[in-house]
């Protein structure tokens, strides 16, 4: 998903969301 890509792209609380 996306989700992947935007953690690797920068370090946003989406990573914790992973």
């Amino acid at each position: 998903r996306s989700e992947l890509l935007g953690c690797m792209t920068l370090p946003l609380p989406l990573a914790q969301d992973k």
